[in-house]
């Protein structure tokens, strides 16, 4: 067989109309045993998921919870991670706002859903101190800074509507992140888990990461700009797993079938957490109550793409306007809440209204 032409055309899927052009069955009938063949491998079970979901429902419509708290999901990327690099520490990132993968059958599908970036691999880097807490600060950037009344944590607009997540979490180390930081300063409590010991900025150690991600931060403008590592090994290399089975969704697959013999038990870590932000008042109950209920929106992008863009913050002056328009929402009277002078206050006294509706 010899390939003789290998340019490529897209082909429209609806008319200038608006209608949808009719599917060629004979192309249907050509590329039915490919599919076929695709679907069934998708759908092979490697594992059994015991115990836990991987990822807890979003406490808060519209801002997702394995994007702001640990996961097991995400400990079980690093779990992976740690095995087959043995580095010192680990980074990925979920892109996946709605991931999920609940107590049950593990097939191939879930994997790739909640991993999304199908060619990221492993790649070990020697790296100091500072390299990582750099790095680490430059993650921390995807939230915005805190004030004094916020109740929910947010993102970076700008950081937000990339096109990949580039909220990194690691593995291998305990930290906190306090928001209540200036950006570049907000990683706190940073400690090895292997030597239990704080991490210094002259120390020396390995990261592993996908080198697509080491790759930005090295160029101009990145978090690392400059700044050169000796790779010491990859996943994808020959004499490791190859450029199929290095990648970190084969190797997950693999780490369950053949190190856990098919059957996976999460464990909680409570590695890291998000700290400077009240999630624990009454305010934020209120808020929690009223933005799963449809009645206040989590701030987004003028064209709803984007969502969670901004904190809601308690402490501010509630407007006449903002009063007006919520109780109309539920059908009840403005003017009982005249008196009131903050967004806290006005949204607890509707959240207990609203409950007894």
């Amino acid at each position: 067989m010899v390939l003789k032409n290998k340019a490529a055309t897209a082909i429209p899927v609806k008319n200038t109309d608006g209608t949808t052009v009719v599917s060629d069955p004979t192309l249907e009938d050509t590329l039915t045993p490919f599919h076929e063949y695709a679907r069934g491998d998708a759908n092979v079970v490697v594992a059994q998921l015991k115990g836990r979901n991987l990822v807890p429902e979003n406490e808060i419509k519209g801002i997702p919870s394995v994007q702001i708290q640990e996961t097991p999901l995400s400990d079980f990327f690093h779990e992976v991670m740690l095995y087959y690099s043995k580095a010192d520490v680990v980074a990925h990132q979920i892109d996946n706002d709605n991931a999920r993968l609940d107590v049950g059958p593990i097939k191939k599908k879930d994997i790739a859903y909640n991993y999304q970036y199908a060619l990221g691999e492993i790649t070990v880097y020697k790296v100091t101190g500072k390299d990582l807490k750099d790095y680490m600060e430059w993650a921390a950037g995807y939230f915005n800074s805190s004030r004094p009344g916020d109740v929910t944590v947010s993102f970076d607009k700008t950081r937000r509507a990339s096109k990949y997540s580039t909220n990194d979490f690691f593995g291998g180390v305990k930290y906190e992140i306090d928001l209540t930081k200036p950006y570049g300063s907000r990683i706190t409590n940073l400690r090895s888990i292997r030597t239990n010991k704080p991490i210094k900025t002259n120390d020396v150690m390995t990261l592993g990461m996908n080198a697509y991600r080491m790759e930005a931060l090295q160029a101009k403008g990145g978090a690392l700009e400059g700044r050169k590592f000796e790779q010491i090994w990859s996943s994808k290399q020959e004499n490791a797993f190859g450029e199929t089975g290095g990648t970190i969704r084969n190797l997950a697959i693999t780490y369950l079938k053949e190190v856990k013999n098919g059957v996976y038990t999460p464990k909680v870590m409570h590695n890291w957490k998000i700290t400077g932000v009240n999630t624990h008042s009454s305010e934020h109950k209120a808020v929690v109550d009223l933005v799963n209920k449809g009645i206040l929106e989590i701030p987004k992008t003028e064209d709803g793409k984007y969502t969670n863009i901004a904190s809601i913050n308690t402490k501010d002056s509630i407007t006449k306007e903002e009063i007006v328009a919520l109780s109309q929402k539920v059908n009840i009277n403005p003017n009982q809440f005249k008196h009131i002078k903050t967004k806290g206050e006005f949204y607890k006294k509707l959240s207990r209204i609203v409950k007894k509706i």
